[in-house]
């Protein structure tokens, strides 16, 4: 079952029973992959923007998660970042076995312009990809990306 491109991250408080009916309609020893927008990835890419935004609203976005008018009136896009340990209890919650989680592009998602042209180089592009798939399922890493992978398992 597919739930990729952030979907969990814009049903708010739906998210569990949303993720609940990935696992039923999943058969028995079948998966799931799910991504979630991550909330310290996302201030890790846009953190010049991110420190614009007034410090009590700020506080308000990272204590929550959530990008909402409640939280800030100018939020031009709603939705709600999760933190690793928050989309894990989600996958337990709901009877998956965590079978992989990963976050998305840690080592590279504030560097675009210095990479640029790294793909022209085969063994540095392959080089590239290799460290970020380490780096991306390293526990102090999880959060870094700007989207949290599960792939969970019915069991």
């Amino acid at each position: 079952v597919l739930c990729y491109g952030g979907p969990l991250s814009y049903v708010f408080e739906e998210a569990v029973p949303a993720l609940r009916e990935c696992h039923r309609v999943c058969r028995k020893g079948g998966f799931i992959l799910a991504s979630v927008m991550s909330l310290w990835g996302v201030c890790h890419k846009y953190l010049q923007e991110v420190l614009q935004v007034p410090v009590e609203t700020n506080r308000k976005i990272t204590d929550s998660g959530d990008l909402i008018p409640e939280n800030w009136d100018e939020v031009k896009h709603r939705c709600h970042m999760f933190r690793s340990r928050e989309l894990k209890d989600l996958a337990n919650e709901v009877g998956l076995r965590i079978a992989v989680i990963s976050s998305s592009n840690c080592l590279s998602t504030t560097y675009d312009e210095q990479l640029s042209g790294t793909e022209d180089s085969s063994e540095q592009w392959k080089e590239l990809i290799r460290m970020e798939i380490e780096a991306c399922q390293e526990e102090g890493c999880l959060d870094m990306g700007t989207h949290i992978i599960l792939v969970g398992e019915k069991e």
